[in-house]
């Protein structure tokens, strides 16, 4: 009975930089919340959750179209990724009331989930 319980060996790092993103962003230093997460995208670019981070980062600051930019390529790249569906409606729900949109992300969300 040899289990394997290593865990990503990069998963400390990673959350040291959401962490940092997420305190940054609340501190309105939104700038700072985007450079973490795109350091912890660098650190691991098959992590979908840094993406997800980014997007909310640029949401945050304001910039819509760049976080929309950001759950796309989300979605192109971890397609079953929930995180990034959910985010992407609220976005079309809130920002641009385009509810159809909003409508199809979030019963993709629901069917991943």
């Amino acid at each position: 009975m040899n289990e394997d319980h290593s865990l990503d060996p990069l998963e400390g790092d990673k959350q040291v930089l959401r962490e940092a993103a997420r305190a940054h962003a609340q501190l309105g230093m939104y700038q700072a919340a985007i450079a973490d997460c795109k350091n912890a995208i660098e650190l691991d670019p098959k992590d979908p959750f840094s993406y997800v981070g980014l997007g909310y980062s640029y949401e945050q600051s304001g910039d819509i179209e760049k976080a929309i930019g950001c759950y796309k390529d989300t979605i192109k790249l971890f397609p079953q990724h929930h995180a990034a569906y959910v985010n992407l409606g609220c976005l079309f729900e809130k920002h641009n009331k385009q509810f159809d949109q909003a409508i199809v992300c979030y019963e993709k969300a629901l069917e991943l989930e």
